[in-house]
C-alpha cells in the first residue's frame, strides 16, 4: 500500500484548514475535529523548525530534549521502548538500522 501524506498537497505551500481537513478525511476515510487541525498545524510547524538542519544538528538537538526529559520525567527507556515498538515494523531495513543507532544514542 502506498504511503500517503501531507507534504505537496497545498499549491500555496500552506495547508489551509479546508485541505488540512479534505485530505485527512481521504486519508483517514472520517472526518476530524479541531483538535485534529492543531495538531497538523503544530507539526507543521516543527517541521518548518528542524527543516534544512544537518543530520548532527538534528541528532544533537535530540539527544538534549532526551536529556531534559530523563531528568524532567517526561523521557525514559519504557517510553523509547514503546514508540520502538510502535514505529520499527513501519520501516524498511535501512530506517530500521538507523533507528537502532537512534535509540542506542538516546539510552546513554
Amino acid at each position: 500500500m502506498p504511503k500517503s501524506s501531507l507534504r505537496g498537497y497545498s499549491k500555496s505551500g500552506k495547508l489551509d484548514e479546508k485541505e488540512i481537513k479534505d485530505k485527512a478525511k481521504e486519508m483517514l476515510g472520517k472526518d476530524i475535529d479541531e483538535r485534529d487541525i492543531s495538531g497538523a498545524e503544530e507539526i507543521e510547524d516543527i517541521v518548518k523548525k528542524y527543516e534544512g538542519k544537518s543530520e548532527d544538528e538534528l541528532f544533537s538537538e535530540l539527544k538534549d530534549i532526551a536529556t531534559k526529559g530523563r531528568k524532567d520525567g517526561s523521557f525514559n527507556d519504557d517510553i523509547l521502548k514503546e514508540f520502538y515498538k510502535n514505529v520499527a515494523p513501519m520501516m524498511d531495513k535501512e530506517q530500521k538500522k538507523k533507528l537502532d543507532g537512534i535509540v542506542d544514542m538516546l539510552k546513554r
